[in-house]
C-alpha cells in the first residue's frame, strides 16, 4: 500500500525538478519512494492537461461573447432613420468608422465586403460598427 502525503506541497518542494531530465524508470522510482503512485499521477496530470487545453480553446469564445455583451449593454444609439439613403454616403460612414476602430473592425467584418452590400446591409453594418466603437479601448 502506498503512503498518502499528508499535505500538498508545491511540486518544486516535493520533487527535485532535475528529476524531469532523468530516465522514466528513475522518475517512477523517485515518485514511489515519496509515496506517490506514478500511474495515478500520470492519469491525474493527463486529466488536468486535457481540461486546461479545453478551457484554453474555449476561452477566446467566452471573451468575445462577454465583450459583445458589454457592447450591447452600452446601447450606442444609431438611429437608422437619421442615416442617409445614399449608398455612397453610407460607404463613407462605414469607411470612416472602420478606420477609426481599426483592427477589431477588420477582424469582425473580414468576411463581409461593404462594397457588395445594399443600403439596408450598410445600415446594419454601421450599427454593428457603432457597437464596436462604443467599447472602451481596454476591451479592444
Amino acid at each position: 500500500m502506498t503512503r498518502k502525503p499528508s499535505t500538498r506541497e508545491p511540486i518544486d518542494d516535493a520533487l527535485d525538478l532535475d528529476v524531469l531530465t532523468q530516465p522514466m524508470d528513475d522518475v517512477e522510482a523517485e515518485l514511489e519512494a515519496r509515496g506517490i503512485d506514478p500511474q495515478r499521477l500520470a492519469a491525474w496530470a493527463g486529466a488536468v492537461a486535457r481540461q486546461r487545453l479545453a478551457e484554453k480553446r474555449l476561452a477566446w469564445q467566452s471573451r468575445a461573447h462577454a465583450r459583445w455583451q458589454r457592447a450591447l449593454d452600452l446601447q450606442p444609439s444609431v438611429d437608422r432613420t437619421s442615416l442617409p439613403n445614399d449608398r455612397d454616403a453610407l460607404m463613407a460612414i462605414v469607411q470612416r468608422m472602420r478606420s477609426s476602430i481599426g483592427a477589431p473592425a477588420e477582424l469582425a467584418f473580414r468576411k463581409r465586403a461593404p462594397e457588395t452590400a445594399d443600403i439596408e446591409e450598410l445600415k446594419q453594418l454601421i450599427e454593428e460598427l457603432a457597437l464596436l466603437e462604443a467599447l472602451p479601448d481596454d476591451d479592444a
